[in-house]
């Protein structure tokens, strides 16, 4: 506060005593000018102010003067009026003084003009050049029904005042604030109260009673709310009205704020210091808090802080007895492996998912906390959180365990150090340590249990952190992984993991290429055996990310080189370059090459690009500028482009292609195919088709193929219904 505010202030808080100027000089005039003078006496004095006064003199004695019907101001507006003044008159060494003061119905009224507080004419025995402190004077008083209105800046306040004593010593009375309507800052209040006890003792003011509220908002658009406040009051002041030792008992009924409501707040607090400093101490208890997707019960906070004109701070306990997530989030999340069905990912999905939404069911917890730093380290802090559930689920932390958020960053983020451990209730088991260095750098290392499910197992390798002051926190493992897949099943799926964690919360994952190999995959009677695929991403681009925005990136595939086995039959499948584009789900490659089989019973397949998307039920996609031959039949295929598709283990072929006769002595024409079919699954192809002449567009014969790889045997016939000739054919 600046000196000019200082002084402002003392003024301000100077202002109840001018009324007692205003009444001493009244009662000085009537004591030195006891005789029918007195009146004329008074009114010079009062000429000498420039304040308009009446009043009628009731009884005039040597030490006590009274007065009644005492008005002061515009008499059609006065600034106080008193329906009897009774003024006690002492004699001193430095001459007669004011020794106590009784009044009965005195009003004052008062506003605020230019940032100060106005008794209109009252204002005239106001020593404008005078800075001393604000002392309480040594006088009695005796008020009876006693009332100001004070018009203010954030609303009118009225005050009733009754009670006696020593204004240094011994006063005692009763106090009545009301304020219908009050405004400050972004907060409004209606229906604000106070009714209490003042009194003065050893010059230190005491105020005790309930302040009270029908309603108090803050905020604009989406505001905090308070139904019904209620607040026990037990404040001793110092003699300058500039420190405080109190304490507070309060009672919301009902607290909102965006996303976040809470009902029957108790709060109790004791404080004590300046405007520079305040000290807190208090204890708060929450009946139920509740948000769109969670709701908690038994909230507990204790703690000790400090605000006023220095960063705040607070040092505390959090505790809750019951939280539960809404039974909606909670169907939620145990659906959200629903997408992961039919991969090896998806019995240990399950587990996991089902196993954190009965984790997110009767909650339970503690944590330290702090708001602690200064400047752009100011932080809040949880210190050795610990969590369990009724589900078995469980998160626990060493003593010296911290997570901060630096929230007046420029960049706000959050930090941890520590060590925790979890798992329980079907959750995976394991531990995370982090150390956070002096200069900022940190390291860590987590540890996690192999986890299974439904003949799926999922294993890490121990996950490594590192982290440089400002930058993105980066970690790197391999994952295992064996599981069912689309009807077969994978084994020792290997896949290493690497990248960097925002503060945001999203992750990158380190470009270059990344070599995936799976020691077998057996799928509808494919079996690949010690085959693996690399990864790569765009120069310079991370091979994917994770965020807000989902899933981005475009991997690119240098090239496909998979041997296995169909049935008994060898299996070969060759590619040039592909790209997956993440984001959509769509990949494509060139030249893809499958062979299936040996010898002249091979089965060949080859496209100059293939494209396909995930869906739903499986996988679908375009292929063009095909060929192919199945097993010993003499045909061949070309031309070939359509529609393929993949699902419940079955590819199925649909499109169109043109058929020639693969024997040495040409038996036909080519022919061509505009609804050809074909389908490959358990080792054996089924295809059919139509053939035209290719010229004249005529219906020569319908095909119907089959093909065994488990024996390389099959069938393939012609079927002519008939052949018509005219001069076009």
């Amino acid at each position: 506060m600046s000196e000019a505010e200082t002084v402002r202030a003392r003024r301000r808080r100077k202002a109840p005593w001018i009324v007692g100027g205003a009444l001493g000089a009244l009662a000085l005039g009537l004591w030195v000018a006891r005789a029918p003078i007195a009146d004329r006496f008074i009114q010079d004095q009062l000429a000498k102010k420039g304040v308009p006064a009446r009043y009628t003199i009731e009884r005039i004695g040597l030490s006590t003067q009274r007065l009644s019907n005492v008005v002061i101001g515009n008499p059609a507006h006065p600034d106080l009026t008193a329906r009897v003044l009774e003024v006690s008159v002492g004699l001193g060494l430095s001459g007669p003084y004011v020794a106590s003061v009784r009044a009965d119905g005195l009003r004052l009224y008062g506003r605020f003009v230019d940032g100060q507080l106005s008794l209109g004419a009252l204002d005239k025995f106001r020593d404008p050049t005078d800075k001393s402190p604000f002392a309480l004077p040594d006088m009695a008083v005796r008020l009876s029904d006693a009332r100001a209105r004070l018009e203010t800046p954030w609303g009118n306040v009225g005050a009733a005042l009754n009670g006696g004593g020593n204004l240094r010593r011994d006063f005692a009375g009763t106090l009545a604030l009301v304020a219908p309507h009050i405004a400050a800052a972004d907060c409004r209040g209606t229906g604000i109260t106070f009714y209490g006890k003042l009194a003065v003792r050893d010059v230190r003011p005491r105020l005790t009673g309930p302040l009270r509220g029908a309603a108090v908002t803050c905020g604009g658009a989406q505001p905090v709310a308070v139904a019904a406040p209620q607040i026990a009051l037990d404040v001793s002041l110092a003699e300058n009205l500039q420190q405080w030792d109190g304490t507070a008992d309060a009672l919301v009924q009902r607290l909102t704020m965006p996303a976040l409501a809470a009902e029957r707040v108790g709060v109790k607090g004791r404080f004590t210091g300046t405007a520079d400093r305040t000290g807190l101490t208090l204890v708060a208890d929450v009946a139920k808090l509740a948000g769109p997707d969670f709701a908690a019960s038994g909230v507990h906070l204790e703690g000790k802080g400090a605000v006023g004109n220095v960063t705040p701070n607070f040092d505390g306990r959090l505790r809750f007895a019951d939280a539960s997530a809404s039974a909606r989030l909670r169907r939620s999340v145990a659906d959200s492996a629903a997408a992961l069905g039919g991969t090896p990912l998806g019995p240990i999905g399950d587990r996991a998912a089902t196993a954190f939404a009965a984790a997110l069911a009767g909650a339970s917890g503690e944590a330290a906390i702090a708001l602690t730093g200064q400047g752009e380290a100011l932080r809040f802090e949880l210190a050795a959180p610990s969590l369990s559930s009724r589900s078995g689920a469980r998160f626990a932390s060493s003593a010296d365990s911290r997570i901060g958020y630096l929230f007046a960053a420029p960049r706000p983020e959050v930090i941890a150090t520590g060590r925790w451990t979890f798992g329980g209730g079907g959750l995976p088991v394991g531990a995370m340590e982090l150390d956070r260095r002096a200069d900022g750098h940190m390291t860590g290392l987590a540890q996690i249990d192999a986890y299974q499910a439904g003949g799926a197992r999922l294993a890490l390798d121990p996950v490594r952190f590192s982290s440089a002051p400002g930058a993105a926190m980066r970690f790197s493992t391999s994952a295992t992984l064996s599981g069912p897949l689309a009807g077969g099943r994978v084994e020792r799926l290997r896949v290493p993991i690497a990248g960097a964690i925002a503060a945001t919360g999203g992750m990158a994952f380190n470009g270059g290429c990344h070599r995936v190999t799976a020691n077998k995959i057996d799928v509808s009677g494919l079996r690949l055996v010690n085959n693996g695929i690399d990864l790569c991403s765009t120069p310079g681009a991370p091979l994917f990310s994770v965020g807000s925005a989902g899933v981005r990136g475009a991997v690119r595939l240098p090239g496909l080189k998979l041997r296995g086995t169909s049935g008994a039959s060898p299996f070969a499948f060759d590619s040039g370059p592909g790209e997956v584009d993440l984001a959509r789900w769509r990949w494509s490659l060139a030249n893809a090459d499958v062979r299936i089989g040996a010898g002249d019973s091979v089965t060949h397949f080859a496209a100059g690009r293939l494209s396909g998307a995930a869906g739903g039920q499986g996988m679908a996609g375009t292929l063009a500028d095909a060929q192919g031959k199945i097993g010993a039949v003499p045909l061949d295929m070309s031309e070939i482009a359509g529609n393929w598709r993949w699902a419940d283990g079955a590819l199925t072929l649909d499109g169109g292609l043109v058929l020639t006769d693969a024997a040495a002595d040409k038996r036909f024409a080519p022919l061509i195919s505009r609804d050809a079919h074909l389908r490959f699954a358990d080792g054996v192809i089924d295809a059919r088709a139509g053939f035209d002449e290719r010229e004249s567009g005529k219906k020569i014969l319908d095909t119907v193929i089959r093909h065994r790889f488990a024996d390389s045997s099959g069938a393939a016939d012609l079927i002519v219904k008939e052949l018509r000739f005219d001069d076009n054919f």
